[in-house]
């Protein structure tokens, strides 16, 4: 589980775009809550990226 700090640096954006990006669910990258702190699972942000790198 990475924080969101963690999450924008893995992906290259701002930790605000990943906040504005869970707002509108696009990409869907299926934040939760932990204690009140967001987290991101490693495997769908690994799925991500893999996806953006298909033609």
């Amino acid at each position: 589980m990475l924080s969101k700090k963690e999450a924008a640096r893995l992906l290259n954006v701002s930790p605000h775009t990943l906040g504005t990006w869970a707002q509108f669910k696009r990409p869907d990258l299926k934040p939760f809550k932990i204690g009140g702190r967001v987290r991101y699972r490693l495997s769908v942000l690994n799925a991500y990226m893999e996806e953006q790198l298909r033609p």
